[in-house]
């Protein structure tokens, strides 16, 4: 018996999806630091810039940070900034890093907890199996019509 037309389009789905997963894990068991290698790049891209900034305390969770340009408002205990680049890249930015640092806090706690490398590890440390042989398969009588 010939095997479904879709099956050609499933198996070359799942060959890329083996590709990637090997690929990814690869790279993240490569990885040395805390964070995957682009993430962790970012936050030391955000960390020199950071120093270069002024930080006013307004409460024990509000700080005002001047870039130099402009003000921006940090609020650590939501994890919000007007600049924004937090919410987006769910990495500390330059005005957040330099309020860690001026509390003194670790600014890894302040990342996404998927962009540490032993979690992007456990992502793509899963098995994805070929489909196997067509005439092996049990298929619904419903759905072989």
């Amino acid at each position: 018996m010939k095997g479904c037309p879709i099956e050609s389009l499933l198996e070359s789905l799942r060959y890329l999806l083996q590709e990637w997963f090997v690929n990814h894990i690869n790279d993240a068991r490569a990885t040395f630091t805390i964070l995957a290698t682009k993430q962790e790049k970012k936050l030391r891209e955000n960390f020199v810039e950071s120093k270069k900034m002024k930080v006013s305390t307004l409460s024990s969770i509000l700080y005002q940070v001047n870039d130099g340009c402009a003000s921006y408002l940090v609020n650590m205990e939501e994890r919000t900034y007007t600049c924004n680049q937090f919410q987006v890249d769910r990495i500390p930015c330059a005005h957040a890093l330099a309020v860690i640092a001026k509390i003194k806090e670790d600014s890894y706690s302040y990342c996404l907890v998927f962009y540490i490398t032993n979690m992007y590890i456990q992502t793509y440390s899963a098995s994805i199996f070929p489909l196997g042989n067509y005439n092996e398969w049990n298929v619904p009588d419903e759905v072989r019509a």
